[in-house]
């Protein structure tokens, strides 16, 4: 969803500033390995798969300090058909 509205192909990259970025931001204390106490891999997982429906904006809602969790908060607001 975040791809498709906001025009980008690898959002989550340092040319878009990783603000398409939704898991494991640089930076968050809590995207860290609990086996090898290492920072996770960032990535982008905000997929929603729909039948008849039309994205009508896509956007991180918060991903930086103060960390809340290890994943961002993504807003999506889709229309039905």
């Amino acid at each position: 969803s975040y791809t498709f509205i906001n025009g980008c192909i690898i959002c989550c990259s340092p040319e878009f500033g990783y603000s398409g970025c939704t898991y494991a931001v640089p930076g968050n204390i809590y995207a860290t390995s609990l086996f090898q106490g290492q920072p996770i891999d960032i990535s982008r997982i905000d997929y929603i798969f729909t039948k008849n429906a039309t994205v009508v904006s896509s956007y991180v809602v918060f991903n930086d300090y103060p960390w809340v969790s290890d994943h961002s908060g993504v807003l999506t607001k889709i229309r039905l058909h």
